[in-house]
This record gives structure tokens, sequence and C-alpha cells, in this order.
């Protein structure tokens, strides 16, 4: 059964604060001053600070009327974010008390004007306050971006608070004895938001109130009760008594020292000052005596009925404004009639609290909800919007300035969607210039329905789609001065896992979010939870409390941390010599922030630089015929037969990369076959292809020679073997050379450039990728000065079995020859630091090997970071040894933070088996535990030793075997994919025929990739290459199979035979 849905208090109490329409203004009305006094007896978090507005008009003073106080922002505010409203007391005066948050602040007051007198908005009042804690904590990345004449460097600098960091980052190459490289300031980082974090153990104090207080609330509301500049909470429970909980500004809560008694009142709770005393006031509509219950507020917590309004018809939902412009609050009511129909009401103000109400309006039947009061067409009247449920339409009704409505809608939207058609679903209705152009908007939602109305002006709307979040408050939620929407994600009657806050874009747009993951507990019983959305803490960021009816936890709360990212850049670039430069970024703090130093990013780590040739090279594998000559390379030295290659040893990551670029001088000397190629590769540094057409890469379709698979080329062609041009450019891939490869762009002629390969001249090439499915060449003669580019279009993205490379040349020669020499050659890859991530899940990087100190024996584990070992694994100098050639053994290593795959991702990693008899290792990605381990032997201490055997098993997990002992028919070399635990045995792959033979004590490279629906391995023989790819999974299904959010490692297991086991170095790259 559904029960009654109590519309949430905190959205009526935040549509009575959060607009009262445009400022009033009338050809008869008396000019006005507005002077703002702003007194505190310190300027720190915690403590009050007083804004008192004065209004005058010459020498008389104004009342009433509303002020209303603005900070940051607009500089009028009031349809954003104001952090106060007041009624003119007789003496002319409004005060509001609050704690300011930390950072600078730019108050303001404006008084809104009433029908006799004009609106006025005072000077602005700067100040600063200091933060309750001395200096904040900050994190600091940073890194390198190519440039046209080296490099340029950036940062990002992290920290938490509603402060925004100052100050400067300098930049030093650790390598270069720090060297100062550039200095910058730091500045608003666009791409990076601020967002919204709950950390475990922030919570608000209730423990100072009943139980029954928290178990038994229908409603609640937010607001300075006892005028000490704390936000407090109010609350009314099954029992109709109005309670307040006064919070003491640091988010603890105790009650007031009485109820207010019995109210009688079942409705939702609005505030507002109704008898312009100063102090707040509460409405409730009660449909139990058909009238409204005053509670008129005594400045300290308590409340005292004023006389109570009576009507005739049962009231339902209640909004403020002033509808008659004489600065007395009004209000507007939509009831349900004796008859069964609905109506509006409006009840004007009489200064004292109680109301005179006016002629009804009827629209429509018992289907109307959620009023709000602003002033949409800027005529300087107020106007009323609200839902009409049946008819799923957001209807604005014309004020008139002098308390009436019109009685037709000027303005109807019919919303798309699929809602409840009855009041116990009415949904939420807020009103704000959201989008920050000067307009009003309309944010709704409901169960099956949601829009964002973005307000033209002039009472009409242009509608946009849902913000998908239930629960709806209108507030400033990153301190900032601007309006913005927070809700939940979750489906009708309960509150769902995500609690999201989001700026509306303009030009009006599904807008961003500062989102947070946060859980709360489902209330008992199908019933709409009570939440009360307020600064409890004075950070100047709203707190969430839900009170829980009917359950036993009572109540929960979350206190958020906002985390802001600003970015420090240098503004030239600056040329680095050929090597490592290992970049540290410095934040210079400030004085609310702790100054912080970036790990090491280095900048060849994401590229390769010998812009004065390879003399002394060291990072470099030379292979086949290569040879160093001087400072050049020789790919081919004018032998016929001839296959050459060199590539550098590291990988280059392309995980973050928005471009990468290389630049490299070549010639060729009697120049008659076959060419070179600038190759992409996933293999190993020690990769090498065929001779002749081969070019060093690779071979033709259907041959049997040597090739790079895993790669991508840009072919310089001298001969044409299969009619590509004798004199051409062109794409290649996975190490097949042909002439006209479907999924690329057809071999470009060079000869119409005058460009001529074979004229011995020295050349200047550069290749550019900004996309994955476009290379762009620049080819330039530097004995003629004539150039061309082109583009090389490719219909998949780079086809190199991962995110992650080796970069190089190759070159072949046959019958024909020449001498192919590369004379310098660099590579720049955009490696600018990603946005911090909202789950923080870290990655396996040891790309140099394992550090001593890496990890630690599961036995004792003390937590922290590296990896955590199970039996006899250990970091062995710097490599990762799985098994010490011990018999009997079953061991594992796992990172101990976990991975997140998401079903995307590759890792790579180098090993050895020594002393090749058994049994042999897996790579295994569990979600079970850390300290997970399977069985010895055949086991691979991931499963057990033969399919249905007994013993250890590793659940929940996926396992890539690599064995050297035949143990169930698998063979001495083999490998396969096995879940949960299986045996790793059979059903497997046979590597005796391909070359790839682990009992040879080899060193070898794998790489598993994957893509989401591929699961590629990819091994290479890095001693004598050889190179075996193979698809373990193809499918949908692939996702389902990786386990998410899991320990990613190693485990092994020796028998009766036993090797010695090592991982040289591992990386992991998620997608």
């Amino acid at each position: 059964m559904r029960v009654l849905r109590l519309v949430p208090s905190f959205f009526l109490a935040m549509l009575a604060f959060a607009v009262f329409g445009s400022p009033v203004k009338c050809s008869a009305q008396a000019s006005t001053t507005t002077a703002l006094n702003v007194s505190s007896a310190c300027l720190q978090q915690g403590c009050v600070t007083t804004l008192t507005a004065t209004v005058t008009s010459g020498a008389t003073v104004v009342h009433p009327g509303l002020v209303i106080f603005c900070d940051k922002g607009p500089t009028n505010c009031e349809n954003e974010a104001p952090i106060g409203r007041a009624q003119l007391l007789a003496n002319g005066t409004a005060t509001i008390r609050l704690q300011l948050a930390p950072g600078p602040h730019a108050l303001r007051a404006i008084f809104h004007g009433t029908k006799t007198y004009a609106t006025s908005i005072s000077v602005g009042h700067g100040l600063s306050t200091t933060p309750s804690a001395a200096v904040a904590a900050t994190q600091t990345s940073g890194g390198a971006v190519a440039a046209t004449s080296g490099y340029t460097f950036s940062a990002n600098v992290q920290s938490v608070g509603s402060i925004r960091p100052g100050g400067t980052v300098t930049f030093t190459d650790a390598s270069r004895d720090n060297a100062l490289l550039a200095t910058a300031p730091v500045a608003v980082n666009v791409n990076y938001l601020p967002y919204l974090s709950f950390p475990t153990g922030s919570s608000l104090d209730l423990s100072s109130v009943p139980v029954t207080l928290k178990t038994t609330a229908v409603a609640a509301t937010t607001g300075d009760f006892n005028n000490d500049g704390f936000q407090d909470i109010a609350e009314t429970n099954s029992a109709s008594t109005l309670n307040v909980l006064l919070g003491n500004g640091a988010g603890a809560f105790t009650p007031a020292p009485t109820p207010a008694g019995p109210t009688g009142a079942h409705g939702a709770l609005l505030t507002a000052d109704f008898n312009g005393d100063g102090k707040l006031d509460i409405a409730i509509p009660d449909t139990e005596t058909n009238s409204i219950y005053v509670g008129l507020g005594n400045g300290n917590g308590t409340f005292t009925a004023a006389t109570s309004t009576p009507l005739n018809d049962s009231p339902l939902f209640l909004a403020t404004g002033d509808l008659n412009r004489d600065g007395i609050a009004d209000l507007v009511l939509i009831s349900k009639t004796a008859s069964g129909g609905g109506a509006i009401h409006v009840l004007l103000g009489q200064g004292d609290g109680t109301f005179a109400v006016q002629a009804a309006i009827s629209i429509g039947g018992d289907t109307l909800a959620n009023p709000a009061i602003a002033d949409f067409n800027h005529d300087g009247f107020q106007d009323l919007a609200l839902y009409d449920v049946v008819t799923q339409q957001i209807l604005v009704l014309g004020g008139n300035g002098d308390g009436t409505l019109q009685s037709l809608p000027v303005t109807a939207v019919t919303l798309s969607g699929n809602p409840y058609k009855d009041l116990s679903d009415a949904g939420t209705l807020l009103v704000g210039d959201f989008d920050n152009d000067g307009f009003l908007d309309i944010n709704f939602t409901g169960f099956g329905i949601g829009a964002f109305l973005h307000g033209n002006g002039d009472s009409t709307f242009v509608q946009h789609g849902s913000n998908g979040l239930n629960y709806l408050f209108a507030a400033d939620v990153i301190g900032n001065g601007n309006l913005d929407v927070a809700g939940f994600a979750g489906s009708e009657g309960y509150l769902g896992s995500y609690f999201a806050a989001q700026q509306i874009t303009n030009p009006p747009g599904q807008g961003v979010f500062y989102m947070s993951t946060l859980i709360l507990p489902q209330p008992n019983g199908y019933v709409y939870p009570v939440l009360a959305y307020a600064d409890f803490t004075g950070d100047g960021i709203p707190d969430l409390l839900e009170l829980n009816p009917l359950s036993a936890s009572a109540s929960t709360s979350f206190v958020p941390s906002l985390s802001q990212t600003l970015v420090a850049s240098s503004s030239t670039a600056v040329p680095l010599d050929s090597g490592v430069h290992n970049i540290i970024s410095t934040y210079s703090g400030d004085t609310f922030h702790s100054g912080s130093v970036s790990p090491g990013s280095e900048v060849d780590s994401a590229g390769v630089a010998y812009g004065s040739g390879f003399a002394g090279e060291t990072g470099l594998q030379l292979n086949g015929s290569a040879k160093l000559q001087g400072s050049a390379i020789e790919l081919t030295d004018g032998g016929q037969f001839e296959s050459g290659s060199f590539f550098s040893k590291k990988r280059i990551e392309l995980t973050a990369v928005s471009s990468f670029e290389s630049d490299f001088d070549f010639q060729l000397t009697d120049a008659n076959a076959d060419g070179f190629a600038f190759v992409l590769q996933s293999n190993g540094p020690n990769a090498i292809g065929s001779s002749g057409s081969g070019l060093g890469y690779g071979n033709p379709a259907g041959g049997t020679g040597a090739s790079i698979t895993n790669s991508l080329a840009v072919a310089f062609d001298l001969h044409s073997n299969q009619g590509e041009g004798s004199n051409s450019v062109r794409l290649e891939e996975n190490g097949v050379t042909k002439s006209l490869n479907p999924n690329f762009t057809a071999p470009v002629d060079l000869t119409p450039s005058g460009l001529d390969l074979h004229s011995g001249h020295r050349f200047h090439a550069r290749i550019f990728s900004q996309n994955s499915d476009q290379i762009e060449v620049m080819l330039t003669d530097l004995v003629t000065q004539k150039s061309t580019d082109f583009t090389l279009f490719l219909s998949t993205a780079y086809p190199l079995g991962g995110s992650a490379f080796y970069a190089g040349f190759t070159g072949g020669t046959g019958a024909g020859t020449a001498i192919q020499t590369i004379y310098d050659w660099s590579i720049n890859v955009d490696a600018f630091p990603p946005a911090p991530s909202l789950f923080p899940y870290p990655k396996p990087t040891y790309p140099d090997g394992f550090a001593p100190g890496t990890g630690q024996p599961f036995d004792g584990f003390t937590g922290g970071t590296g990896l955590g070992f199970n039996g006899v694994a250990a970091v062995n100098g710097s490599v990762l040894q799985l098994t010490n050639g011990t018999q009997f053994q079953a061991t594992a290593a796992f990172e101990i933070a976990k991975v997140l795959p998401h079903g995307f991702f590759s890792t790579d990693f180098d090993f050895q088996i020594a002393n090749g008899q058994g049994d042999g290792f897996a790579f295994v990605i569990q979600n079970q535990r850390l300290g997970s381990i399977g069985s010895q032997g055949g086991g691979l201490g991931y499963g057990p030793a033969t399919p249905g055997g007994g013993g250890a098993v590793i659940g929940n997990s996926l396992a890539i075997k690599f064995d050297t002992h035949n143990n169930a028919g698998e063979g001495t070399d083999s490998t396969g994919l096995y879940l949960n635990g299986a045996s790793p045995t059979t059903p497997s792959i046979d590597l005796g025929r391909t070359g790839i033979l682990f009992y040879t004590g080899h060193t070898f490279h794998a790489r598993i990739e994957s893509d989401g629906t591929n699961l590629t391995l990819s091994i290479t023989d890095l001693d004598q290459y050889q190179n075996f790819t193979t698809k373990l999974y193809s499918g949908s299904g692939l996702e389902s199979l990786i386990p998410a959010q899991a320990f990613a490692g190693f485990t092994a297991g020796t028998g009766a035979t036993a090797s010695s086991i090592k991982i040289l170095n591992w990386t992991w790259i998620a997608h």
C-alpha cells in the first residue's frame, strides 16, 4: 500500500527562502538607501557574524519590508543562493546572524522594495575569515607536456576545504641537480570541477537528542530558531508535536528547552517571519482541523501559537511571498475542497501572524501540488508556479501585484515522462536561476518524471531532460555563491545510493555533477525519508541528516568535504637534453594551505629523445643487421637480404594522452630496395621481421617468415613489390605487408611532390597523431627544401594489443640493396596528469622492477601499499621471486590496493623461469581476499593440482597460466584461461610448436589485454625473438568474468620438481 507522501519539508523551507521574485519597481515609489553594518567578535570559523541592514527613505525609516543578504555570486543574489533574509523592524533595521565559511567574502544587503518604497542595494563589505584548522593539507601531481621547442610543465594542486589555494608551483629537474625549469601561479582549473566526498566517520552529533525525537519524525526543516547564528532543525512527529533541535555550529544538536507542544498539524513545515519581529516562525497545514497552524518564534527555539486561520477546505501545500507588495509575508495555499476539487487561496499577511483569506481560484480537480512564488516575467509582481499531477503540467498563474492572481494560467508546460498520477507522488518543484542567466528556471522531479525548465524571463520556458535525481534540494552546494541542485538517484520510496549535486550549464544541458557516492539506510516500512540539508558545521558546505522513522538506527548523517583542484602551467617551452628527466612539482602553500611536493615524473618514460644522435645510447635494443655507425644507426648497410630493427627498451604509455609526435632524420644511400618503417608494437624491444618486401617488419600475407604482430607501421618504400609504388609511404599492421590494406588509406606516391626517396638526400620526417584513427605525416627534403604532408587513415584504433607500446624502426633489403640510416629521433607524448579520480583505485606500477621493501608477508600484515606475500614469495634484489627452487610450494603475491578492471585493462610483465622443471605460475585477478592462495604443484598456487582434485582454491577469480610441467596432459609448455579456482591444467593451449618454450630459461614478455569483448594474451621471447598471440576469450560476457574492484597479482606452485620463477617488472593500465 502506498502511504501519503509528505512533500519533503526541507524543500518547502527552501522555497520560502529561495525566491521572492524581482525587486518591486513602480513610478510612485519613493527612493531608498540601504546601509550594511558587519560586526563579529572574531573572523574565524565558528564565530558568529552579525549583519544589520538599515533602510531609509530620506529621513524616514522604512518598515515593513524584506532584506536579502548576499555573499559571493551575482550582485543581486535573491534568485540564486542568498545567505539570509530578514524582515525590517519598526526602526528600519533587519538583522541576521551566521557563521561565515572560511575564506574571502563580499557581503551585500538588498532591500526588496514594496509598492511604496523602491529597491536599493548596499555598498559591498569585504572581509576574510580563517578556518578552524590552521593549515589544510594539499597534494600535488605534475608532468611535462610536449611542445614545439621543448616541454611545458603542468601541475595539479588538490586541497580539501572551501578556501581556494593560492601561491605558486616550482618545477625542477631532480635528475639534473634540481635545476630550476619554471615557476607558475596556481589558477582555477576549468577541467576539474570541485567535487564532494563523505569521509568515513564524518557525521553530525545527535547523541544528546532523545531517540524518540529521531524515530517518530514525519517532517523537518532548517533555520536559526534561537537567533544564535547557527542552523537548527525543526521537526514534527507522528504525535503532531513540534520540536526543535538546536545546533551549536559545530555539528552537534540538543533539544530546545521545551517543545512547542501539539500543533494538531500533520503537513510539511514552512518558515518565514510572519509577524515582522525578526524571529523565525513556522506555518504548517493541518488537514485534521482544516486550518493553518502558525507558530510564532520566541527567539529561543520555542514557539507561541498565533490565532489559527480557519479554512473551509482541507489544506495541502503552502508557499510564501509578498503578493500585494506591502512588505509583509503572505501565503498561497493549495487545498482540497469539500466537494473533492482543488482550489488555490491567497492569504494576505496582517503582520501579526494572522492572515486574511481571499477568494479561491479553482483549476481542475484535486490534482494540484507544490506551489512556488516568484516573478517569472520581470514585471515586479510575484506569480505562482505549481504542478498538476494528472495533466503532468507545470502551470504559471500571473500575479496582479495587489494580492490576487490571474484565474487562468499564463503558461502550461506539459512534461515528458510517465509519473504516478496522484498526490502521494507529487514530486518536488524548485524555482531559482540555476543556469546563471538572470532568468528564473524551474527544476522538477517526481517518481517517473523530471525536467529542467529553462526560463526565458517572460513566463515561458524551454523544457530539457531530467537530471535523474529525486528528493531535490536547491542550495549553494560548493560555497561559491551560485545555486545548484542536489538530490538522490533512486527509485520510488527509496533514497538510492548516489547523492549528487548538479551545476546547470548555460546554454542549458545536462550540466556537470559534483558527484559523491553515498549510501543511506532505507526507512523501515514503505515510507518516505525525512531529510534536513543545511550547513550545520560552518564550513560553507551543506550537511545531510536523515531521520529514520521506525528505524532502530534512529538517524544517519553525513558531513561532506569539498575537494578542489587547481592548475599551474608554465607559459613557455623549455628545451631538455637527451635522457631521462625526473620532473618535480613543488607547491609553495599559502596562509591556509600547506606546501606539497609531487612524485617524480619522468619525461621520456612517455617518449624518447635522441635529438643529437645515438652515440652512447643505452635505452635502445639493436637487432639483426642494425648497428651503430658514429652517432647514427644503420638499419641495413648495403648487403642483400638484410633485416634490421631497433626499439626503445621501455614501453610508452598512451593512456592519458591527447597526442604524440615523432621526429627523425633519415637518409637512404645507393637506394634500390627495399625500404624501412617506423613501427609501434607491443611484443618486445627485440622484435624483428623478414627481409626484402618485409622491410624488417613483416612478410606478405600468407608468408611464413618472421613478422612483428600487435603492431602498426608507417612504411617508406623503395621498391614496388606488390604494386605499392617504388617511392611511396603507407600504413601496415600486425606484421603483414600488402599494397592495399582495406583498413588503411592507399599508399601515397611521393613523386608528384618532388620528393624522391632514392635521391640520397637527407630527409626530415614528422609523424603526428592526435586521434587513434589517423596518422599525419610531414616529410621534408633537407637539400631541396621541398616538402609534403598527408594523412593516413585507419578504420580501427591502433592495432597494438593495448595502450602501451615499444617504438622504433625496421629496415630490409632483398636482391636490391640500400644503406638505410636514421640520424636522430624523438617522440614527445602529451602526458599531462589526469584529474583526481572519484574512485581512487591505484594501479601496480613497477616498470623498472621491484624496489626492496615493496611488499610484506600476509602473515602479520599491517596495511599500507605495495605487494602482499603468501608462502615464500618475496622481493629479491629488484625482482619478485615467486618460487626459489624449493619443492612442494604454493606462493602468491597480490597488490595490496585493489585495481578496478571494469572489463577494460592491459597489463604487461617480463618473467623468467630458471631450471624450468615445474610447475609454473599464473597471473590472477580475484576479489576473494588479499591472502588467498591455492594448491601447490600443478595447482600453481591457484587451484587444485588436477581437475576434480581437492585442496585450496582461489574463488571469485580469473587466472591465466604459464605452465612448465605436464600434470594432466597439458604438455610441458602451455597456457590457458581458468575461472574461480579451477585446476590450471586442462584444457590448455600447447605452446610447444609456437617457439615459446618457458623451460629454456629465456626472458619473456607477456601482455594481457581486455577490450570488454576480447581477452588477448601475447607472449614474446625476449632472448630469441618469437611471438605468440591468442584470444583466450571472445564474447559479450567477458566483463562478467573479470572480477571488479579486485586484487591483482601472481600465484605459483612447485611439486616434486621445482623451478625458480621470477617476475622482473609489472605495469597495469585501466582503460
